[in-house]
Formats: structure tokens, sequence, C-alpha cells
């Protein structure tokens, strides 16, 4: 058994990316906790979409601490004052992707909750929200502790 957990190990550090510098890690380090509060976010955002069509979504909204929108500003803004280093402006044009799509769906629920929602505008809100997830998974480094929402395989439904 000892021998297989050691199999294991090595088998996973001998699969981490190549090219891993200290500069890297650092960035990681920097951009974790804002990481986490974009998928967060995103979660809140699926569990707005999955209330569309009830009443209770304008309650909820009322009843979080800060909105939507509200938090979506905070990371965009987090992102924006953060310089990348050159090893890291690709997987930081992710982030800053998914925030900005984030932060225009999340306004866009919200100005909605009042007047009702239209079944043609939620199937854009699910297109807009598996564009970000699709983003977030790029931005994703399970070596680092970065990991993304995964919706596969879930059901909402608490028949199955």
């Amino acid at each position: 058994m000892i021998a297989l957990s050691l199999q294991r190990s090595l088998i996973n550090w001998s699969s981490m990316p190549a090219g891993r510098t200290d500069e890297w890690h650092q960035y990681i380090a920097s951009i974790k906790p804002t990481y986490d509060h974009l998928i967060r976010l995103a979660g809140q955002v699926s569990g707005m979409l999955i209330l569309s069509e009830s009443e209770s979504r304008l309650e909820l909204l009322l009843s979080m601490p800060r909105s939507l929108s509200e938090q979506a500003e905070e990371i965009k803004a987090s992102l924006l004052r953060m310089k990348p280093p050159m090893v890291g402006v690709d997987h930081f044009q992710h982030l800053l992707s998914s925030a900005l799509k984030l932060t225009s769906l999340a306004s866009t629920l919200e100005a909605q909750t009042s007047c009702g929602t239209d079944p043609s505008k939620t199937h854009i809100w699910h297109g807009a929200l598996a564009e970000t997830l699709d983003l977030l998974k790029c931005a994703s480094d399970p070596w680092s502790g970065l990991q993304p929402v995964q919706f596969e395989g879930c059901c909402a439904c608490c028949t199955h």
C-alpha cells in the first residue's frame, strides 16, 4: 500500500509542468485570492440563473451583503491593479476576460430582477456564463491550487 501511494505521488510530481519558476509561484500566490473570489462569484451567478424562473431571486439578491455587481467590480478593480510577470500574462488575460464577462452578466441579472425574466434572455445568459467558465478552466492550474468550478456531471434536480 505504501509503495502504491509513493508511486502515485511520483507520477503526480512527474506530470507537473516544467518551467515553473519562482516568478510564477509568486504570481500565483498573489492572484489566488482574486481567482478564488472569481470562482465564488461564478457560482453565485450560476445560482441566480437557476433561480431565474422563480420569484425568490429578488429576495435573495436583496438579502446579500454585497450585490453580485459590487463583487464583480471589486474583482475587476483588484485585477486591474495587478501587473503580471511575463510568464503570467496569458493566464492573467483569461482571468481579466472572465471578470469582465461576469461583471456584465451580474449587472444585467440585477437589472432584470425587478422586471422579470424573458426566457430568450436566459439562454444568452447561460451562454455568457459558459464562456466565462471556459476561460476559468483555461486559467486553472491544479499544481498551484487554482481549480475551476466544474458543472459537468452535476444535477440540479433532486429526483436524480
